[in-house]
């Protein structure tokens, strides 16, 4: 014979299932909503890497050594061009004198994008030569 105490618990155990598959369904959505908002939110592409031509092209490369030439002539203040990439968005590393940015594909540019700048130093201590890279990998 059933008791009444038996529906209660087969209540509660049902009752458990659902608040389980709610709180699952919740977490994989606010998992998936977070995956979304991290791909909107790719960073801006640093304006030294803005408007450049397909990186495999013959002269774009050398066009972004030559930009980043104009940007960082020889004699300019090491410092400040350290400054200068890390606002433009580039991880520098002054002691070893070099900054990479690197971007990974999102919504709004299916392409992943990055570069590189590397300089040294003269006798004074002040940029002797700047050069560098960049790519695209688009899917």
């Amino acid at each position: 014979m059933a008791h009444a105490g038996d529906a209660k618990i087969v209540m509660r155990g049902s009752t458990f299932r659902y608040v389980a598959s709610g709180l699952l369904a919740a977490a994989l959505i606010f998992a998936f909503g977070l995956r979304i908002w991290w791909m909107r939110s790719a960073p801006t592409l640093p304006q030294l890497l803005q408007g450049l031509g397909d990186f495999r092209e013959s002269g774009n490369q050398e066009a972004y050594q030559r930009r980043l030439k104009q940007r960082f002539p020889p004699g300019s203040d090491a410092a400040a061009l350290a400054r200068a990439l890390t606002e433009d968005g580039f991880q520098t590393r002054p002691a070893l004198k070099e900054a990479s940015f690197d971007r990974a594909a999102s919504f709004d540019d299916k392409c992943r994008r990055g570069g590189n700048v590397r300089w040294s130093l003269d006798e004074d201590g002040r940029v002797g030569d700047v050069t560098g890279g960049y790519y695209a990998y688009c899917p």
